[in-house]
């Protein structure tokens, strides 16, 4: 984002215009820097030289307020993988997440609390977890095959202790399921271009209906039931903007928690409701 701006600001709005025709029009693929050297008359390394230099000032100031207000970090707990993430608690308080070997498939993972982990069940990408109220079975969004030639996200019922999976969607393009007290579903699918939040039962998820659409060009993001299952909150891109939203599951209505030009995410909900807890680089980097 910052280097993109940068370039934007060095060259002009018409660059990643140029970049493309003069990429597309060569017969030898991957000359990114190449392309960079016609176009701007600098590779990416030098651009990007250029561009410590210039956030250098900023970026100190960033520093400096943090280390004169104190750090808040927390304790890594994980060692093993490339990439470990989408980290969720189950209702019976055991951590699971996703973790991404070098040498092996992704894997849902269950944290045993003594310094390791053990595998639950086989998935690809990384997938989002959501608890049924039992603590015993989760909704998993996994990639993969459909028709052959397809390779799309579908939500799967994963048994924690056997790891067995069933299969709830076929070829429906939808991630990041989550759960309320009543077995309603809430889950992003993409439509069209763009994605809407859609509202299901676990036991019925083809017969979802849409209960949020911010309209053309918008996405939405990792949607959250509040404590009693009556609302969700979510992430949301619309007009340039990433905010954090709230949706009444009852008459569909939603409105904005946050309205800037911050990247704002990954909204959950305190377990009283008063509170939601996201992160946001409105401090000049991301914090929660």
């Amino acid at each position: 984002g910052h280097f993109a701006k940068y370039m934007v600001d060095q060259y002009g709005e018409d660059i990643f215009r140029q970049m493309n025709f003069d990429y597309g029009d060569d017969i030898v693929p991957y000359g990114v820097n190449v392309t960079a050297s016609r176009t701007m008359r600098k590779t990416y390394p030098e651009m990007y030289a250029d561009f410590r230099k210039v956030r250098g000032d900023s970026d100190a100031q960033v520093l400096r307020t943090i280390e004169e207000t104190g750090r808040v970090e927390g304790r890594r707990i994980t060692f093993t993988a490339q990439e470990a993430g989408t980290p969720r608690y189950s209702p019976n308080g055991q951590l699971y997440f996703m973790a991404r070997p070098i040498d092996d498939r992704p894997t849902l993972r269950r944290w045993n609390n003594e310094g390791g982990s053990e595998r639950v069940a086989f998935g690809e990408s990384n997938p989002d977890i959501a608890f049924m109220p039992d603590g015993d079975t989760a909704i998993v969004s996994f990639s993969d095959v459909h028709n052959f030639f397809r390779f799309y996200q579908d939500l799967y019922r994963v048994d924690l202790e056997t790891g067995e999976r069933t299969q709830l969607t076929y070829g429906a393009r939808v991630l990041s399921p989550d759960v309320a007290p009543d077995h309603s579903m809430v889950f992003v699918q993409q439509r069209g271009g763009h994605s809407v939040l859609r509202l299901a039962t676990v036991d019925a998820p083809e017969n979802a209906k849409t209960l949020v659409d911010l309209g053309p060009d918008s996405q939405v993001f990792t949607p959250r039931f509040v404590e009693d299952g009556n609302a969700v909150v979510f992430s949301g891109f619309q007009d340039g903007q990433r905010d954090l939203y709230r949706v009444e599951i009852e008459d569909g209505e939603w409105r904005r928690l946050t309205s800037d030009r911050h990247q704002d995410g990954g909204p959950m909900p305190s377990a009283d409701g008063r509170h939601v807890f996201f992160h946001s680089d409105r401090d000049g980097i991301f914090n929660i």
